[in-house]
């Protein structure tokens, strides 16, 4: 938020001289000029770790029973680093997947969209990807 940005651009103009900052945001994410001025700008543009990918991954096999109760676990913990993970997965996944092999596709970049923004019920969107989402068939 602008209030964060405005706190971290007093200790960015005025570092402890062996400091580093290493600020790791989404894509998309906007700053105040006056913060990306002081910033040294790196993309990790379609790069997503073994990490996320296992996370998304196994959300994905799982059955939609499954999907919800690890949603309604993640959040109720405010596991933001799970949340993390799922979205960067699913932002990649989306990427990769074929539009009309996924029925439901607007759905889930709508989904995607609204993680971002700050007071969306992340549960609620989660579960409607959980639901939208490809569900693996059973024995085949």
């Amino acid at each position: 938020g602008l209030e964060a940005q405005h706190a971290l651009l007093k200790v960015l103009e005025e570092p402890p001289l062996t400091t580093c900052f290493i600020l790791i945001m989404r894509q998309g994410s906007v700053l105040l000029p006056t913060v990306l001025s002081r910033l040294h700008l790196m993309t990790t543009h379609g790069v997503t770790t073994f990490v996320e990918s296992f996370a998304f991954n196994t959300f994905l096999a799982a059955s939609v029973s499954d999907r919800i109760s690890q949603i309604a676990i993640v959040t109720k913990n405010k596991d933001t680093e799970t949340l993390g993970s799922l979205y960067t997965g699913l932002a990649a996944w989306l990427v990769r997947a074929n539009a009309s092999s996924v029925g439901g596709r607007s759905r889930l970049l709508w989904c995607e969209s609204m993680l971002t923004l700050h007071g969306a019920s992340k549960k609620m969107l989660w579960e409607e990807i959980a639901l939208s989402l490809p569900v693996a068939k059973r024995g085949s």
